[in-house]
């Protein structure tokens, strides 16, 4: 599978094609050059997985960052008028 197209496929599509490759291996009747195709495509798939599930997390960490960066210059300001 190429950058390409891992590229164009969505978080979603990326897990159905990998549910489908461990089904693949996991079923056993592959022949064996077919089944290490499969498993270096499922490699791909879980390495690129796991890549947007980390963007994802770094990003949700920023913005709660930012979140609280915003409430405590908030809390700060209203405690300053309180003075």
């Amino acid at each position: 599978m190429s950058e390409n197209e891992l590229d164009a496929l969505s978080f979603e599509e990326i897990m159905d094609e990998l549910e489908k490759s461990v089904s693949d291996l996991e079923n056993g009747k592959l022949p064996l050059n077919k089944a290490s195709e499969v498993y270096e495509k499922g490699m791909k798939l879980a390495e690129e997985a796991n890549k947007r599930l980390s963007d994802t997390e770094i990003k949700i960490t920023d913005i709660k960052k930012a979140f609280e960066e915003k409430i405590e210059i908030s809390s700060q300001s209203e405690n300053d008028l309180d003075i």
